[in-house]
Formats: structure tokens, C-alpha cells, sequence
């Protein structure tokens, strides 16, 4: 019946063993389901952050028990050796692995800003925590691929506040790939009365200096939100602190110049 089907054109292979109606349109999701149906095996990395809204565009990228593993000219293919009843759900009618899973399989294939950048949004839609990255790492083992780099992150977040937005992840890769000062996140603050002033971005005390990124959410063009910011930056200097303003077009066109306006402030004895 297949084999008929196929001849006369009603059905066409996507993969082994897994046909499409001929009239039916190609997708990336139609490929990577006849991709986890003919392994078997189940959507991970960035397939399956793709799948939970972390990452767009992907590729379709699969993993499969060890010894399952099989060769295709349009799917990324991964062996896996350690997989839990806990570490796979389903996922728009796809097998894919968890969040919890799928950010420390994705220290293996993202460059460090844009894997920050996906672990945070991960974190801030509460699809996991640092805690229970930590716990799958513990079960898989030190010797896993990856381990060390999602560890670092891990730690670097549990010492301070997690960013708040995709604009401070960007922001604070950009120190750390300038080698300047690590600021404080989210600093409260207050006169010399201990009365709250401001809650800032970016804050480096001792330096007296900070940094804020002006989202869209400062945009509105509202006269009091306009009045309060006024007030709100001129009590911030009237405590004789300095402040840069950056917004997502500067991180976007002016990496070097952010830099190069940060280092006599932040490098200084």
C-alpha cells in the first residue's frame, strides 16, 4: 500500500519510514516531527528551545539513545547516553527534552552571549532555575560536555540579581567581553538618611557611576512618567553620582563606543 501510494504521488518520504500527504506543505515543524518518528528521538538543543519560544530561527536538531543515533543531510543528529523519564515532555505533538534539559544541552552549541541571553529568558519565564540546572547537573555527571561552562553561569547569576531583561543579559556580556568592573544589578539607592532614591540598572558604588538601558517600557510619551524621571535623576545627582543612559539601538550600533565612554569612569584608581 505504501510503496503504491508513493509511485502514484499521493505520498512522499520525509524520512525513514515516514511519509507526507503530497499536498501537504513542508515545514520545520513537519520535518522535525518525521525526524523524531524515524529515529526514534526527541527534538533537544536548539530545536527544542525553539519549540519552548527561547530561540528562533533552528535548525532541526535531534537526539537519540546511544547507539541510535543515524545520519541525515538536513538534521544535526546528538547520542545522548543519560536521558530521565524527567528530562523528555511533549511539546506540540513533538518528544522534546525539558528546559531544564535543553539549557545545559545548549552549552554546546551557542556562542557565550546568545547562550546567556536564551538561559535568562529561560529563567525569567520560569520554565526552570538555577537550582534545578544545578540538580540535572549533578545526576549527569562532571564529566559531561558542557558541564564547566553552564556551571560558571550558574554561579555568576546566584551571586547577584538575575537580569530583568534581554537588554541587561546583552549589556552585561558586553562588560565581561570588555574586561571592565562587575557591577552590582538592581542597586537600591538611598541618601545619606537611608531614604530610598532609585533602583539602578547597573551600579558601581565606589565609583559613585552608573549605568541604566532605556527599554521600550521608558518610551510613553506620559507627561508624570516624564516629571518623575526628572526628579528621579535629580536627586540621583544631587548624591553627586554620574549615570550613562544606553538603549537597545546603542547596544545594536555602538558596542565600541559604549565601551569607550565606560572605561574612564570605571577603570580609574
Amino acid at each position: 500500500m505504501t510503496e503504491r501510494r508513493v509511485t502514484a504521488g499521493r505520498w512522499v518520504a520525509v524520512d525513514f519510514g515516514v511519509y507526507r500527504e503530497a499536498t501537504t506543505p513542508q515545514s520545520w515543524h513537519q520535518r522535525l516531527l518525521a525526524a523524531c518518528l524515524a529515529g526514534p528521538a526527541f527534538a533537544s538543543h536548539r530545536a527544542a528551545a525553539r519549540l519552548s519560544g527561547l530561540l528562533d530561527p533552528a535548525p532541526v536538531e535531534v537526539a537519540a539513545l546511544r547507539h541510535r543515533r543515524r545520519r541525515s543531510a538536513d538534521v544535526i543528529w546528538h547520542e545522548s547516553q543519560a536521558l530521565f523519564d524527567n528530562d523528555v515532555t511533549e511539546i506540540e505533538g513533538i518528544h522534546a527534552t525539558r528546559p531544564t534539559r535543553t539549557v545545559i544541552d545548549l552549552a554546546l552549541v551557542l556562542e557565550d552571549s546568545e547562550y546567556a541571553r536564551v538561559y535568562d529568558e529561560a529563567v525569567r519565564r520560569r520554565l526552570t532555575d538555577h537550582f534545578s540546572v544545578l540538580q540535572a547537573l549533578e545526576k549527569l555527571g562532571p564529566l559531561r560536555k558542557g558541564s564547566a561552562r553552564v556551571r560558571a553561569l550558574v554561579e555568576q547569576r546566584l551571586n547577584q540579581r538575575d537580569p530583568e531583561s534581554d537588554l541587561e543579559t546583552r549589556f552585561d556580556a558586553l562588560l565581561r567581553r570588555a574586561g571592565l568592573p562587575t557591577p552590582i544589578r538592581q542597586y537600591e539607592l538611598c541618601d545619606a538618611a537611608g531614604t530610598f532614591v532609585a533602583r539602578l540598572d547597573f551600579a558601581w558604588p565606589v565609583r559613585r557611576f552608573a549605568v541604566e538601558l532605556d527599554g521600550y517600557r521608558y518610551h510613553a510619551a506620559e507627561a508624570e512618567s516624564w516629571r518623575r524621571g526628572l526628579r528621579r535623576n535629580n536627586a540621583i545627582d544631587d548624591l553627586d553620582w554620574k549615570m550613562r543612559h544606553y538603549t537597545a539601538w546603542d547596544l545594536d550600533h555602538r558596542e565600541s563606543e559604549i565601551v569607550s565612554e565606560l572605561t574612564p569612569h570605571l577603570m580609574r584608581a
